[in-house]
């Protein structure tokens, strides 16, 4: 069975993803000395720290993405528990600082030191506002990216 783990985004960033190929390191503009990372979580529920502070009702109607990834498709040495690096990442203790406001847990956090192909996701879904639940989005192809 596969390990999986999440990536939350909004629809205008999944066909940004899409057009690169991959799923980009952050932060763009790194501070000295910090490691960039490609950041997952292995909860199946919208992590309130993408996106931190932004309102539900705004979010909700920009569009919820779920990217699942499958980490062993990911060179497992490139693939990390945040915890672990956190001394790589730049204000980690504010990071968890704010996680813990919105009730979630760094424990859960997964950072990858290298872009995500598109080839290691196995599913990409968005949340429907009505039913409050994740739907496949079936007319999506991102194989043959």
């Amino acid at each position: 069975m596969s390990r999986l783990a999440y990536h939350y985004t909004i629809a205008d960033r999944l066909i940004k993803i899409l057009n690169s190929g991959y799923l980009k390191l952050c932060p763009e503009r790194p501070e000295p000395r910090e490691i960039r990372y490609v950041w997952l979580t292995v909860k199946d529920e919208w992590d309130k720290t993408a996106f931190y502070n932004c309102p539900d009702t705004l979010l909700d109607s920009v569009g919820r993405i779920r990217i699942t990834v499958d980490l062993d498709c990911i060179n497992p040495d490139k693939v990390h528990v945040a915890d672990e690096v956190s001394n790589t990442i730049y204000n980690y203790d504010g990071l968890i600082k704010s996680a813990a406001r919105v009730k979630v847990s760094s424990e859960d956090w997964i950072v990858v030191d290298e872009v995500i192909k598109l080839v290691s996701i196995v599913n990409i879904e968005v949340w429907n506002t009505k039913t409050k639940q994740w739907n496949k989005i079936k007319c999506l192809d991102w194989s043959n990216v």
